[in-house]
């Protein structure tokens, strides 16, 4: 007995965002699907390869659409600190003196040897780093 792709297709989508619908439908469907002779037996057999196939597939869809859902929450979660920090750090560098930037340029590549320069002395109100 064929079904109309119509309600394949409704199946489906049904299937994907409610598995609870689709797997009572699929029991509903099975107590229908008795086979009456050996070849229905066989085909009764397919179909139940085949509904157990597509519920499988369907949870995996349901698993990995939300997963999806989390790692998207997860990125707009760090562009977010990405962007504070970015603002943060844009922010420090117009307050900081240009004594501080280049001993902060210094430590990053410890490799190039800075060059000298004279101690300075502390700001009022402020101090050298």
């Amino acid at each position: 007995m064929r079904r109309c792709s119509f309600l394949q297709g409704l199946r489906k989508d049904l299937g994907t965002k409610c598995p609870e619908l689709w797997a009572r439908e699929a029991r509903k469907r099975e107590r229908e699907e008795e086979p009456s002779a050996s070849g229905a037996s066989v085909v009764a057999i397919d179909n139940k390869i085949e509904q157990a196939m597509d519920l499988v597939k369907n949870h995996l869809m349901y698993a990995v659409r939300e997963e999806v859902e989390i790692l998207k929450e997860q990125i707009r979660e760090l562009v977010e600190k990405n962007s504070q920090l970015e603002r943060e750090n844009t922010l420090l560098k117009t307050l900081a003196s240009p004594e501080q930037l280049e001993k902060f340029q210094s430590c990053l590549s410890p490799e190039e040897p800075a060059p000298e320069s004279p101690q300075v002395p502390e700001a009022p109100g402020g101090s050298a780093v």
